[in-house]
């Protein structure tokens, strides 16, 4: 069967007409090489669904191709990233061919900081008119020319299991994160941590235990730590444009408690005198 070669170039791509949601720009990159491609760079990690595509490709029919392309996925940290390639025959969208390149069902020819060379081959059967698609979902989706693998073969490929290679291994660090690892989490900790230390049965229970020479903690001390992870958080998470407000939101909220603890055990130690 004769085969045949096609090639991404992102000026013979546009966004699909329909598909209203569609965000995306053609604009150079640089890639793994260090130079700059020319690229079509689709989706912006929403739900929002990017597609673009070739105009209606006449091919031969019963022959074999291969389409060559680099993908590199930027992924949401909030879902599940979802890029795809569609071959969609005679204008037919209910049986499309559809390639996941954003899981581990089709192995990537080359990894090479991120990016990830594929090598896509299809037959054109007993149809002529072919339409190439990529989709985009939760995810920024940067899609460069390609070339075989054997052009590539004095570059040398991420490591398996490397924050580059997620996407060979299928994995995505995002989806991956335990609650260890949730910076919220560690801010309902520290709550729980901090007003731990005011707990009468835990005090006694634990004063039961202690030497004359036993000094009490410093819980201001131990609420201040607290309040610098938490901005430490928010700094991590939240966008600059928001952070001065947050900050002082915090900071009030602090010295509110603060006051109001400081009144409480200026309270007790009277009523102790």
């Amino acid at each position: 069967m004769e085969e045949n070669k096609i090639f991404f170039n992102a000026r013979e791509w546009n966004i699909c007409s329909d598909s209203s949601s569609s965000k995306g720009e053609r604009t150079f990159v640089t890639d793994f090489e260090g130079g700059l491609s020319e690229a079509y760079c689709i989706g912006d990690k929403t739900q929002n669904v990017t597609e673009i595509g070739t105009k209606q490709l006449i091919l031969d029919k019963n022959i074999k191709y291969t389409f060559y392309f680099w993908v590199k996925i930027d992924r949401s940290q909030r879902a599940e990233a979802v890029c795809q390639l569609q071959i969609v025959y005679n204008g037919d969208f209910e049986n499309k061919r559809v390639y996941v390149l954003s899981n581990a069902n089709i192995r990537p020819s080359k990894i090479v900081d991120g990016w990830q060379l594929y090598e896509i081959p299809f037959v054109t059967e007993e149809n002529e008119y072919t339409q190439l698609r990529f989709l985009a979902k939760n995810a920024q989706c940067s899609i460069i020319p390609g070339r075989e693998a054997v052009n590539y073969s004095g570059i040398k490929d991420d490591k398996p299991g490397s924050a580059s290679g997620a996407a060979y291994n299928g994995q995505d660090e995002d989806a991956q994160e335990t609650d260890d690892q949730n910076p919220f989490k560690n801010i309902s900790d520290g709550f729980k941590e901090f007003f731990n230390q005011f707990d009468t049965q835990k005090t006694e229970n634990s004063g039961s235990a202690k030497t004359n020479s036993d000094k009490p903690a410093d819980p201001f001390a131990a609420f201040n730590d607290f309040a610098r992870q938490v901005k430490r958080d928010v700094q991590r998470e939240v966008n600059k444009s928001v952070r001065k407000d947050i900050y002082n939101d915090i900071k009030s909220m602090k010295d509110e408690i603060v006051n109001e603890l400081k009144n409480t055990f200026n309270s007790d130690n009277n009523n102790n005198k």
